[in-house]
């Protein structure tokens, strides 16, 4: 991966990791001044074994197929974010701009993509005692956040605490959408993706709903209990079983996240808007005293954000000692310390020890834990007047000074201005009074008319709104006995031994069951050669013997003492040959015997002075069947149908109707008010209209102090104290 990235960002610390990628802090200098982003880098393949995988799953032919596969999944990746970023909106976390990088290979991309940067997610307070009208702004931002993704054509197909963050306005933000279509182990998956694969807008807010109803059932899933775990739970879920309603929920909110939650998509909200839609109708019945905020007010904000400036400033010191200290203050630290550590160390380990001094050892945890309460809320909480300061809890002479950058309070801290935002607004009146809006309204009530409403979810009856909602019914086929369902189609089959005949190829003649062909041709001659007897060799068309040759010496007297004498050296050799052969040198030859001609065939057997040849193949064989049969090998089948009776049936106790299955859904109607004319509405009470401007308040969550009408977050050390009097 990189280091530095384009436009001279660099790469910081790993902030989270999960199956899509990695995200890192980024940032970039700016006249002295770092300025901080997160870029998510994602690499395709992401392991060895991905492509295999890909292959088994039949997702691709071959390895040649991968990179076109990767290609088309970061084409999809680049027009999500380029969508978001011309038509998301505050619900939807930021993204800036992306680089993307071919793998040296030549399989594979990776990609960074930047964008806002943000430190906190709901998954760090999931466990958090979160408020109900809490929980209904969670879910009504969450469902603003999916439906701008819904006009956009985007489904998220990934939502979970984790990628819910809390932006620095206060608001929840959706983030980190689905990247390609490897299935979800998410805890949070709907049934047609853990099925089917299918991923389509409804998932989205059967996650939210998952997750509504987790906060409210004090962090825990459906099903989830001591013996259960999550992925026992998901598996209930996945089976189809009903989810139960949390105990202390009022029955119109636990409607909506059940519904939200359906095992059937048909029976969940169309679309998003219209779940954000019946979480604001029970909010506004619920809390009738209508704030005006930006958000929910208990909210926990993310200190960082894409404008959050940091500057880090760090002091070193550097001291060095000699080598004849260093020994010394060695040997005085192993004499007065590391001795009696050791002992100590074995006393410790000594159970006795902790029987016979119980008493002191109780003495001193109650002594060590009163230094505690006495430095951390007494000593360290005591003001000092002007020209002093707090040293344990005594006051001496001294002064407080801060870092540069920081500023000494007026709790003599030392503070720094993180973060500063708008802080939330609220409205109020006086006691005879009721917010309306705005406005004060006078506290002259009747009670209201009350009005009923379905706003498009059934037909309204009475308080109540009843949906019909139908699917196909399940078909099963049925045959008369015998028959065999096959192509929509009841069949039997009928079979019979067909008649055959046998035939041969023009030339052969058919003899039991076989063709024969019997072939004659004239042998071919050869001349038969020479021949000689035992003793002698053939060489051509003669015989050759070994001549009888003897040799003698000179015949001069004297060679005998004298060998080496001039002409002793020379011999004589005569040979003769037998009766009948002529001399050659030392071989005899005569003419050799000629032999008589040979008849021979080269296929076939010589018969009579000719050449015969018999080829024997098996005959022709042709079934015959009789008229209305088919021939198959030497069967005979005919076949016949009828048509088959079809069976409907509905499951999970819905009404069949024709071949339909019909489900009557019967929930409260929305409750609405309407008062007489000079009244005005105020929650289910009609106000008499005499209003006036509401006060107005601010405030801030816990992570913020108010200043005014801002929420700012400081960071806090201690102050450098000075002992004396400051000249």
């Amino acid at each position: 991966m990189k280091k530095v990235l384009w436009d001279n960002y660099q790469i910081g610390d790993l902030i989270g990791e999960g199956a899509n990628g990695k995200v890192y802090k980024v940032y970039k200098n700016i006249n002295g001044v770092n300025k901080y982003y997160a870029v998510k880098y994602i690499s395709f393949p992401r392991n060895n074994h991905e492509i295999d995988d890909l292959i088994k799953r039949r997702v691709i032919k071959g390895v040649e197929d991968a990179n076109a596969y990767y290609r088309e999944i970061l084409d999809d990746i680049k027009v999500k974010i380029e969508t978001i970023k011309k038509y998301g909106n505050q619900y939807v976390l930021n993204y800036y701009d992306y680089y993307e990088e071919a793998h040296e290979d030549g399989i594979g991309y990776d990609i960074y993509i930047r964008m806002d940067l943000v430190t906190q997610s709901l998954k760090d307070f999931m466990n958090r005692n979160m408020s109900t009208k809490e929980i209904i702004g969670l879910g009504i931002d969450v469902c603003e956040g999916l439906d701008s993704l819904r006009k956009c054509n985007i489904i998220h197909g990934n939502v979970k605490p984790s990628n819910i963050f809390i932006g620095s306005d206060g608001k929840y933000k959706i983030g980190d959408f689905k990247v390609d279509n490897y299935q979800s182990n998410s805890l949070y998956i709907a049934p047609e993706v853990y099925y089917q694969k299918l991923v389509v807008n409804k998932c989205d807010t059967y996650a939210l709903g998952l997750i509504m109803y987790q906060l409210l059932n004090k962090g825990k899933l459906p099903f989830v209990s001591l013996f259960v775990s999550d992925t026992k739970a998901l598996k209930f879920r996945m089976a189809g079983r009903d989810m139960t309603p949390i105990k202390g929920v009022e029955p119109e909110l636990m409607n909506i996240i059940l519904k939200a939650c359906s095992y059937t998509d048909t029976y969940r909200y169309n679309d998003p808007y219209m779940m954000a839609n019946a979480l604001r109708h029970y909010r506004d019945k619920k809390y009738s005293d209508k704030e005006s905020t930006l958000s929910n007010l208990n909210k926990t904000v993310s200190i960082y954000d894409t404008e959050t400036l940091i500057m880090d400033t760090k002091d070193t010191k550097t001291s060095s000692n000699n080598k004849e200290s260093s020994s010394k203050v060695k040997g005085l630290i192993k004499e007065k310390i590391k001795g009696p550590l050791v002992e100590l160390k074995d006393k410790l380990l000594d159970k006795q020890f902790y029987i016979d001094n119980a008493k002191k050892i109780m003495v001193i945890i109650l002594v060590i834990l009163l230094i505690f309460f006495l430095k951390g809320c007494v000593f360290s909480t005591k003001k000092c007047n002007e020209g002093y300061i707090n040293n344990f809890g005594v006051c001496v002479r001294g002064w407080y000074t801060c870092r540069e950058g920081y500023t000494l309070n007026e709790d003599n801290m030392c503070s720094k201005t993180l973060k500063s935002v708008d802080a939330n607004v609220k409205y109020v009146c006086d006691d005879d009074y009721a917010l309306q809006d705005k406005f004060c309204l006078k506290n002259d009530t009747i009670d209201a008319i009350p009005q009923y409403q379905c706003a498009g979810l059934g037909r309204l009856e009475g308080d109540k709104c009843v949906t019909e909602q139908s699917t196909k019914a399940a078909t099963t086929y049925e045959c008369p006995s015998g028959y065999v369902f096959y192509d929509d189609k009841c069949s039997t089959v009928s079979t019979k031994t067909a008649s055959s005949s046998y035939s041969c190829l023009s030339g052969y003649t058919l003899s039991n069951q076989k063709c024969v062909k019997t072939e004659y041709s004239n042998p071919s001659v050869s001349s038969g050669g020479y021949e000689c007897s035992s003793n002698e060799s053939l060489i051509g068309n003669k015989c050759y013997v070994q001549a009888t040759c003897t040799t003698t010496g000179s015949d001069n007297p004297y060679c005998k003492w004298y060998p080496y004498m001039p002409g002793c050296s020379e011999t004589t050799t005569s040979c003769t040959c037998p009766s009948g052969y002529t001399k050659s040198g030392t071989q005899c030859f005569r003419d050799a015997s000629k032999k008589s001609d040979n008849q021979s065939c080269s296929k076939g057997t010589l018969v009579n002075g000719k050449c015969v040849t018999t080829t024997e193949i098996p005959a022709i064989v042709k079934y015959n069947c009789p008229s209305g049969y088919q021939t198959y090998g030497n069967q005979c089948l005919k076949s016949s149908s009828v048509k088959p009776t079809a069976k409907y049936y509905c499951a999970g106790g819905l009404e069949l109707q024709g071949d339909n299955c019909v489900a009557t859904i019967t929930t409260d109607a929305i409750s609405g008010y309407t008062c007489s004319d000079g009244y005005i509405l105020a929650g289910n009470t009609c106000v008499l209209n005499d209003k006036k401007d509401a006060k107005v308040e601010y405030s801030c969550s816990k992570v913020y102090t108010l200043n005014g009408d801002k929420c700012e977050k400081y960071q806090l050390t201690n102050p450098i104290k000075h002992f004396g009097t400051k000249s």
